[in-house]
């Protein structure tokens, strides 16, 4: 992506929506949450892959992230993007569309780090009955991009989001 056309992710100053726009737009776009033109306040970031995913996973219900988990399970050696892009269609078009601009990533690390967000998602949308703040959100994001798994918003007495039956704190949440 060259510079001219880059992908600036700001939080609407409104509501804490995740927008974005391009780097050299002449104006700003409205928030799609809350409609207020040009709302978005604060430096930019430019974080393609962690401002796009908290686009994309603003607002989720609970179904859609449940129907994500299964989908996301298939992922092995010889899955493509493009089929994994077509098995979260149907569930999730602007995830799939997410996926088919990731081309030049391996099948592996894009379906391990979707599967990660989804079942952190998940736990959080169960401790708390509702989706992830936009906080919540970017941290939840932030470090499965980055792999600090270790400090996601989790209780630490509540269950890891690996399903391996241990506490958060005693498997994931354990600083390494």
């Amino acid at each position: 992506m060259s510079d001219d056309s880059a992908i600036v992710t700001r939080t609407c100053a409104t509501c804490g929506f995740p927008v974005s726009a391009m780097r050299h737009a002449a104006t700003e776009p409205p928030c799609p949450r809350c409609g207020q033109p040009g709302s978005s306040g604060g430096e930019p970031r430019v974080d393609a892959t962690a401002g796009q995913l908290q686009v994309v996973f603003y607002g989720v219900e609970l179904i859609t992230l449940q129907r994500l988990a299964v989908a996301l399970r298939v992922v092995d050696d010889e899955s493509t993007l493009a089929g994994l892009a077509a098995a979260t269609a149907p569930i999730h078009q602007r995830l799939a569309t997410w996926i088919e601009r990731h081309q030049d990533d391996s099948v592996r690390s894009v379906g391990t780090t979707l599967s990660t967000i989804v079942k952190v998602l998940l736990a959080l949308y169960v401790m708390s009955e509702e989706p992830a703040h936009p906080e919540q959100l970017r941290a939840v994001i932030t470090n499965v991009v980055t792999g600090r798994l270790d400090q996601l918003p989790l209780r630490g007495r509540g269950p890891c989001f690996c399903a391996s039956g241990k506490r958060y704190k005693k498997c994931h949440g354990r600083a390494r």
